[in-house]
């Protein structure tokens, strides 16, 4: 199974894929089938219908192979790699407001991060997983992630 061209309405598999580091591109544009899977998955049932809330959502991470995401410096265990996540920011919203927006919506997201006042982690859960956690939360230092307090989303 290859990429399809979109994966969503508004979310195509290059937006997905993409990165900056071009050593990596050739595992990034033939992942496993399971993960193509995944991504259409989290693409319908939370993308999707975070972009309906927010409007247009611009993605700067989506899909990272194993060794694109230890190249980056991503958590060991991330969804990203499970082609469940991804990071964004909205295009004709404020960031915090986008983010809560999110946080107060019926999403099936697994995890929402307000990411050092920059972008917005969004994660889903695996179709036959778990019910999705609803975890929220914010970090502004590398490392140190902190419960969702709507009072502390800063912008740095």
């Amino acid at each position: 199974m290859s990429w399809p061209k979109q994966l969503s309405d508004y979310l195509t598999s290059r937006e997905f894929t993409i990165t900056q580091h071009r050593e990596y591109l050739y595992q990034q544009d033939n992942p496993p089938n399971m993960i193509i899977e995944n991504a259409l998955w989290f693409a319908r049932t939370v993308f999707e219908p975070a972009r309906e809330i927010v409007g247009p959502l611009s993605l700067s991470s989506g899909y990272r192979c194993d060794d694109l995401n230890i190249a980056i410096g991503g958590a060991k265990n991330s969804y990203h790699t499970n082609g469940l996540a991804c990071d964004c920011y909205p295009l004709k919203m404020g960031l915090r407001e986008a983010f809560l927006a999110i946080c107060n919506s019926t999403v099936p997201f697994d995890q929402l991060i307000y990411e050092f006042g920059r972008w917005i982690h969004l994660g889903g859960q695996y179709e036959d997983g778990p019910k999705p956690r609803g975890q929220v939360f914010m970090i502004f230092d590398p490392g140190k992630y902190l419960l969702f307090d709507e009072d502390d989303l800063r912008v740095i």
